[in-house]
């Protein structure tokens, strides 16, 4: 099979999205994607925005289904296939790629762009200073592409898109029971539905045996630092760039030869905390025990039997809006737990909270036997893509 190369530039249309300047943008409102939907699983729409589009504007940057969507800061390079018939446009953080017809399959591309994003390859056309990297269009351009003929590219990609279909399959169901897990906890606790709640007197504003208190009656703080040293007795680093945005917990880890400062120890079923730039809601159940960094807080419910109670409260968006309130800093905000512990909120009974804790507690252990399902999935993919992309395995 031959193989040839090519700049990407060469082979491939692309084009950045509109640039967001509320004072000069006019038209009407339109969703549009930025960098932090661009996730390397696919795009993230638990969270759209939108932003001002004149009629002349829209045919430039809307999305069809297929386009390749590639960050041009923040992680450059990490990027996502728009697979929606959905009305959609995107920001200028982002590049729309389309590749030329007959040449090169964008899923191909999509998948190509992931193998040199693993290997480090793509940092050659990084620009920017020692921190604050990007991958501007002249740059993207330069990017040489491997590739076979048209056919075998989309065999390739049809063997590789069969595990991303196995996780985002995975991913719906996670998002199922994760939904009804905060349902449950909206209904009982914030709605006061609880059961029994129709024949539970009212005493100074609260349910009997309700009371007010603060996070820090529910959770303690755990985390013990270690030495680097120490760092091979551990299985799993699982540092803050890790943690998925909005999700119970994460299977996902970095090789432990990763962990090299401020290091803390965690056992299975704490509770990790984004402490740094806490507004992008990171906070997961650990899955196993190992190690993180200093950036986040490693929690315990006080508890045992209440924990999924505990872990909620500390999940829930209000918690999440409170810790970015009382963040300091100003470039990279963080949160201090001597702080965050003190919000007050309202304490059921304990009862109340173990209930709530047993009804919710399978649909906590189905969601991690997805999650360590869909890291397999990655690993196994991950394992295959580069023999795929040098010609090793033929398909």
């Amino acid at each position: 099979m031959s193989w040839q190369e090519s700049s990407l530039g060469t082979i491939a249309d692309m084009q950045l999205g509109k640039m967001l300047d509320a004072k000069k943008n006019d038209g009407e409102y339109h969703s549009y994607l930025g960098n932090d939907n661009i996730q390397w699983d696919g795009v993230n729409l638990s969270e759209i925005k939108e932003m001002r589009f004149k009629d002349s504007e829209l045919a430039k940057f809307a999305l069809k289904p297929g386009d390749l969507l590639v960050c041009e800061g923040g992680d450059p390079g990490r990027c996502a296939i728009w697979d929606s018939t959905e009305e959609m446009y995107y920001q200028k953080a982002l590049h729309r790629v389309r590749a030329h017809e007959g040449v090169l399959d964008n899923r191909f591309l999509y998948y190509f762009l992931v193998h040199i994003g693993s290997t480090q390859e793509i940092r050659q056309y990084y620009t920017g200073g020692a921190t604050i990297k990007h991958l501007p269009k002249a740059a993207l351009e330069r990017v040489v592409v491997r590739y076979p003929d048209l056919e075998t590219q989309r065999r390739i990609a049809g063997v590789l898109s069969a595990y991303d279909k196995l996780i985002e399959n995975n991913r719906k169901q996670i998002k199922l029971l994760e939904e009804a897990a905060q349902r449950l906890y909206k209904e009982w606790f914030v709605d006061l539905r609880f059961p029994g709640h129709e024949t539970t007197p009212i005493v100074n504003g609260l349910p009997e045996g309700w009371e007010y208190g603060t996070l820090d009656n529910l959770l303690d703080e755990c985390g013990a630092r270690i030495d680097v040293r120490e760092r091979e007795a551990f299985e799993h680093y699982l540092p803050i760039d890790s943690l998925p945005s909005k999700s119970f917990t994460c299977w996902d880890s970095r090789p432990i030869c990763e962990a090299e400062s401020s290091l803390l120890a965690f056992k299975e079923n704490d509770f990790i905390f984004g402490a740094m730039r806490p507004y992008f809601h990171k906070v997961v159940v650990a899955p196993y025990a190992g190690i993180t960094r200093s950036t986040c807080f490693v929690l315990r419910s006080k508890d045992v039997t209440a924990i999924y109670f505990a872990y909620m409260s500390l999940f829930w968006e209000q918690t999440i809006r409170y810790a970015a309130s009382i963040s300091v800093g100003t470039t990279m905000p963080y949160v201090r737990w001597t702080d965050l512990k003190k919000m007050k909120l309202v304490i059921p009974r304990q009862g109340v909270q173990r209930s709530y804790s047993s009804m919710v507690a399978s649909m906590f252990r189905e969601t991690s036997i997805l999650e360590k399902s869909v890291a397999a999935a990655r690993e196994a993919r991950d394992r295959l893509l580069p023999k795929l992309m040098s010609g090793e395995i033929e398909v």
